[in-house]
């Protein structure tokens, strides 16, 4: 008995290029969507920092000499600074995010280019 071996057909790679690229594509896109959010978060909570240290300077030159400040004074000042520090581990946070999906972003860049450049290999 003979086996019929054009049973399985593999799609053409014109076809397989256009759905890798579409699925590169989407990726992409979701990437560089989520790094804008992240950006702006950034950018956002640092201005609100920058501000919220700012009223904190003025505050603080408002008060008595350290040493003389009461200790509410000195508990307000001490959660302005967690609070400010709170903010620029996240900013922090954000930008090691960021990072991450630049490295992603690259990586899909590549990967991209391979599957292109086996493709016109195949082409030829």
């Amino acid at each position: 008995m003979a086996i019929n071996l054009t049973l399985f057909r593999n799609r053409s790679p014109v076809r397989d290029l256009e759905r890798d690229r579409g699925r590169f594509s989407r990726i992409r896109l979701a990437l560089e969507a989520a790094k804008t959010e992240a950006e702006a978060e950034g950018a956002g909570l640092q201005k609100r920092i920058d501000t919220h240290l700012l009223q904190g300077v003025a505050l603080i030159e408002s008060l008595q000499e350290y040493g003389k400040r009461s200790a509410e004074d000195e508990q307000g000042i001490t959660e302005l600074e967690n609070r400010a520090k709170a903010g620029r581990q996240r900013v922090a946070e954000l930008g090691r995010q960021i990072a991450v999906i630049d490295q992603m972003l690259a990586d899909l860049g590549r990967l991209s280019s391979e599957v292109e450049d086996r493709y016109r290999s195949v082409e030829r």
